[in-house]
């Protein structure tokens, strides 16, 4: 069971479950927000003003305008011409209105197609990575800025399909086609990434001195001209993150340049000392609920199992001294709390303290009697 009670807005923009309510919603899904909601009323505002900026960014994803639609098939009927003209061979010439009027006929049927698809709960992302190949085919050395001035978060979906949030007061830079062999973007401020899965094109994103390098996963990025700190934190797969710079990063002994990051983990690099370290993210979600018992019941449980638990949900590693802790064991109901909520309480029954040191948690004990 996740803990929704110090989620914020973008909290709830980020969580699968809420946003599948949101799109996709079912009575039992309807049910059970409801009944949150009547137990948690203090999170009702934020909860209404999440579902509502995710109402509008399906609204925003791709209504396309008329002149945009239009500026797009002429310029495939001029690319056509053209070709036309090269050819030795005789081409029929049909008139430009009808070509253009056929088309468009084309583009929004597909646009349709996708549209129902998607409403259905089927996103096939590959109708619309399709349909973007075919409209950028001929500016493929377009770049494009999208600065997001509003004070929602913004929808854009690049032509692999890849869907990137961006947050406001933040700015994105890509071009309308990728290169055949990576894909690159630029971001200053922040931004949810979703990216498609290809083995063959890594995706990159430059944010300040730092570069995230992945194949297919998402991730967040927090990255302001002005901040301190550059923070790149995982929700599903794995990141490579590195420093955009020949200058070496000043590491602990032992690490290499570049960090693989993991779900639930974060890098944060310190702009002043260009130091990048790995961390725990701040709210880490349980990521493989099947694994867990009911409400994390625990009645004089070995403490290697309590923590073999945490570590199986949250993905998480815990080191600690098996011989010091063997006599240890718990008896507790933790349910709603947070991780970290957790680790305090098993701490205090068993006499320990925890610290996070390099993505892992380290629990130090002198043994239990």
């Amino acid at each position: 069971m996740k803990d929704y009670k110090f989620y914020k807005e973008e909290d709830f923009i980020e969580d699968e479950d809420f946003r599948s309510w949101v799109y996709f919603t079912t009575p039992e899904k309807e049910s059970f927000w409801q009944e949150w909601i009547n137990l948690n009323p203090e999170q009702q505002e934020k909860v209404t003003t999440a579902r509502q900026w995710l109402l509008d960014i399906r609204g925003e994803q791709l209504p396309l305008p008329e002149k945009y639609v239009h500026t797009k098939v002429t310029q495939l009927l001029d690319a056509i011409e053209q070709r036309s003209e090269q050819d030795s061979k005789p081409v029929r010439q049909i008139g430009k209105t009808w070509w253009i009027a056929a088309a468009s006929a084309i583009f929004l049927i597909g646009v349709s197609v996708w549209l129902y698809l998607y409403e259905s709960g089927n996103r096939q992302q590959p109708i619309l990575g399709t349909l973007f190949d075919a409209i950028h085919t001929f500016d493929r050395q377009e770049e494009r800025v999208v600065i997001n001035t509003e004070k929602r978060p913004k929808v854009i979906i690049l032509s692999d399909s890849s869907r990137v949030t961006l947050y406001p007061d933040s700015r994105l830079v890509y071009r309308t086609l990728f290169d055949e062999k990576k894909r690159e973007v630029k971001l200053s401020g922040e931004a949810f990434f979703e990216i498609t899965k290809d083995p063959n094109k890594p995706f990159l994103v430059y944010a300040n001195e730092v570069v995230t390098k992945v194949l297919g996963t998402s991730f967040h990025i927090k990255a302001h001209e002005n901040d301190k700190l550059v923070i790149v934190s995982v929700h599903t797969g794995k990141v490579s993150v590195f420093q955009n710079t020949t200058t070496p990063i000043n590491l602990p002994e032992g690490k290499t340049a570049a960090l693989l990051l993991k779900p639930n983990q974060q890098a944060t690099f310190f702009r002043k000392e260009a130091r990048l370290i790995r961390t725990l993210i701040d709210k880490p979600a349980i990521l493989d609920s099947l694994v867990l018992p009911p409400n994390f019941t625990f009645k004089h449980t070995p403490i290697a199992k309590v923590f073999s638990t945490l570590e199986k949900a949250y993905h998480v590693t815990i080191i600690y001294d098996k011989d010091k802790m063997a006599t240890c064991t718990l008896t507790a109901r933790l349910s709603d709390e947070s991780l970290y909520q957790k680790l305090d309480w098993i701490c205090a029954g068993t006499n320990s303290t925890y610290q996070i040191v390099d993505g892992q948690i380290v629990v130090q004990s002198q043994g239990c009697q």
